[in-house]
């Protein structure tokens, strides 16, 4: 089978051998699947965009909100998707993702500071920003976590959202991010339809015990002159 004669059913078969093309072929189709196939697919895009956030917190320890926010929506944008940075819908939401065919996902997202901070964010997202209204119902919090022990910090998060009276809550286990990650499904008080939360913790966390030299790091390059 050579890739140029492959269609786009065929490309989003090719998880085993290559998960990045065949996620390109599921992205391909997804607004045709309707709007939760789209969101699905979404998540998995902005999950690849987190790792990559997470793989160098270095370079990030005085990034604020905004600034890693739109490194998100950056890579989103490169993944094709129409996505803005503090677009106005219902206030200044941190992530907007829309569709030709009206469908809307929005994201909030925090620099874990305390837990009435995280409650801010799922408040802004789910009071002021969102509708709740059908091919609008979903989004995520995403919490930048800087603390050490990022699954400590979302389990917390999780136990005080189960008790702040949030109508109709129900929550489970986000597959695609075990112990940093679950989803909340809740009663949207404007609408009064279900709207659905992932909520996302990004692994910011830089402490390395090799410190030395009040504070600076040794880059390979030093260590390896200061061995010669």
């Amino acid at each position: 089978m050579k890739l140029e004669s492959l269609t786009v059913a065929q490309l989003e078969s090719l998880d085993d051998i290559s998960p990045e093309l065949a996620l390109v072929g599921r992205r391909l189709l997804a607004a045709s699947r309707g709007y939760d196939e789209w969101a699905n697919v979404l998540e998995l895009d902005l999950l690849e965009c987190v790792k990559m956030l997470e793989e160098d917190p270095q370079v990030r320890k005085k990034d604020g909100e905004d600034r890693l926010t739109a490194e998100l929506i950056t890579m989103l944008r490169s993944r094709s998707y129409d996505a803005s940075h503090d677009e106005k819908v219902g206030g200044h939401s941190d992530i907007v993702v829309r569709h030709a065919k009206g469908f809307l996902w929005l994201g909030e997202a925090k620099i874990h500071k305390d837990y009435d901070y995280l409650m801010r964010g799922f408040n802004q997202l789910c009071t002021r920003y969102s509708r709740g209204t059908p091919d609008a119902d979903r989004g995520a919090l995403i919490i930048y976590a800087r603390v050490k022990n990022a699954a400590a910090v979302v389990a917390e998060w999780r136990a005080r959202l189960t008790s702040a009276g949030v109508a109709r809550l129900r929550q489970e286990d986000c597959k695609l991010r075990a112990e940093i990650g679950f989803r909340t499904t809740h009663e949207h008080e404007s609408s009064g339809r279900d709207y659905k939360v992932w909520h996302v913790g990004v692994v910011l966390h830089f402490d390395p015990k090799d410190v030395r030299d009040k504070g600076a790091f040794a880059s390979d390059t030093e260590e390896e002159q200061s061995a010669e």
